[in-house]
């Protein structure tokens, strides 16, 4: 029957995000903070993957919800919710980018965070059988790769690689054409698979 589907965390449930931002824009705190509820796992995750700093990453959600919840009332109903706060996350990565001074730091992955679709992705050969712990090793390896690409890059394999979005959704949020995107992409793959080149193998001999 028609309630049959459980909704899942990050995912419409009994009010879409459209609904729940149409009722936010109008004033409805509650409305703001199913929103939060709802999306703020997946932003944390995308900031840690941004920066490469769990600290800085949570600091980053805040900053970013902060926002989101200061320009509500600009929301317009032909905006995906989704597209809208990842926009206002990436603003807020690169905002305190410029602030942070440039330091050496240990990379470590993400919670929660996707990292074996972005593997999936990634070897033209395929990953070698390995332990729970070489999985892990694999997965740190993985997130300091993604810290050592440039934003240009890292941004699209975040967000199509990781987070799934279409070129569209993800063109959208990094400001450029999906032409742009789609280069930009390949690129950034093209350079991890490069960066984890030791960790992986080929088929055949």
């Amino acid at each position: 029957g028609a309630n049959d589907t459980i909704p899942l965390p990050g995912t419409p449930g009994d009010e879409d995000d459209a609904s729940l931002m149409a009722r936010s824009a109008s004033g409805d705190s509650e409305a703001f903070a199913a929103i939060v509820h709802r999306w703020r796992r997946r932003i944390y995750a995308f900031a840690a993957r941004m920066t490469g700093d769990p600290t800085l990453a949570e600091d980053v959600t805040q900053d970013a919800f902060a926002r989101a919840f200061q320009a509500r009332a600009r929301w317009k109903p032909t905006a995906r919710v989704s597209t809208w706060l990842y926009t206002i996350a990436r603003n807020a990565v690169l905002d305190r980018a410029r602030r942070s001074e440039r330091r050496e730091r240990t990379v470590s992955p993400a919670a929660g965070a996707n990292t074996t679709g972005l593997l999936g992705r990634i070897p033209d050969g395929a990953l070698t059988p390995c332990s729970s712990a070489q999985n892990l090793e694999l997965e740190i390896a993985v997130e300091a790769a993604l810290a050592g690409l440039p934003e240009t890059y890292r941004l699209p394999v975040v967000l199509c690689s990781i987070e799934g979005m279409s070129y569209a959704e993800a063109a959208e949020v990094a400001g450029v054409n999906e032409k742009t995107l789609s280069t930009r992409l390949a690129r950034g793959r093209e350079m991890l698979r490069e960066a984890l080149r030791p960790h992986l193998w080929e088929g055949g001999r």
